[in-house]
């Protein structure tokens, strides 16, 4: 899956997030910190631009900042204990990564951004400090934490089960409800193969069929899709009727 994570650094500073003068929505971790820290925060937050398939972290690796996705889309990856490696999540903008610091210190899995993609970086001695001082964060850190379980378990039943075509069309109309259905998003072939656990030939077919039938349209990388009724429908096609309800 090389062509997914290439573990270059290409990344632009933007400047130290500001308290006082939002420029970005800060996320729910962010907004946290700076109500409990006033106009400064003690540790600075920097911001960074990161082109795509630039890492953000490594699995495995030690880590000292949680991040929160400010626009973009970032891939989580895990390497099987086989040597390969295979995408397992997708964070959208307000989500917060390497929040599993909190536990051991060490990230779980490779963070790499799936398209141009703005983070906020949160030190994660400010989230401790922030924490111990404010018993009130608990909350804010659980519901972040829940929130990564939940996305795990839809990313599972929902782009890992099922005929390819079905996967193809839930993940269209996810990224459509995340980013909106003019834009869905800029995945490269690749990415879109690995994250439904098919091959680059499969979903290259998969798409030029819904091409054809005018269910999406794809330029420059940017995929849209024009038809949501039909991919609902090619979305369901692996479900099953409820059974009737047993006589009383």
């Amino acid at each position: 899956m090389s062509d997914t994570v290439n573990h270059r650094q290409d990344i632009q500073w933007l400047g130290r997030v500001v308290c006082s003068q939002p420029s970005v929505p800060p996320g729910e971790l962010l907004e946290q910190l700076c109500a409990n820290c006033g106009d400064e925060l003690p540790v600075p937050v920097d911001r960074f631009a990161y082109r795509p398939r630039t890492t953000l972290y490594r699995q495995d690796t030690a880590g000292n900042a949680v991040f929160t996705i400010v626009s973009g889309l970032v891939a989580l990856v895990q390497q099987t204990r086989w040597g390969g490696e295979r995408i397992v999540r997708l964070a959208h903008p307000g989500d917060t990564l390497g929040l599993e610091l909190l536990v051991d210190g060490r990230y779980r899995h490779t963070a790499a951004a799936a398209r141009r993609t703005e983070v906020s970086r949160i030190p994660i001695v400010l989230v401790n400090a922030m924490r111990q001082r404010h018993p009130g964060m608990a909350g804010s850190l659980l519901r972040s934490m829940q929130k990564s379980a939940d996305e795990a378990d839809h990313f599972l039943t929902s782009f890992a089960t099922g005929p390819a075509p079905a996967r193809l069309a839930r993940l269209m109309l996810h990224l459509g409800e995340r980013h909106g259905e003019e834009d869905t998003s800029r995945l490269s072939r690749e990415v879109i193969a690995n994250t439904l656990g098919i091959t680059l030939e499969t979903t290259s077919r998969i798409m030029n069929d819904f091409k054809r039938r005018g269910l999406m349209f794809e330029e420059r990388g940017a995929i849209s899709f024009t038809n949501r009724a039909a991919l609902e429908e090619i979305a369901g096609e692996n479900r099953r009727q409820e059974p009737p309800p047993a006589d009383a």
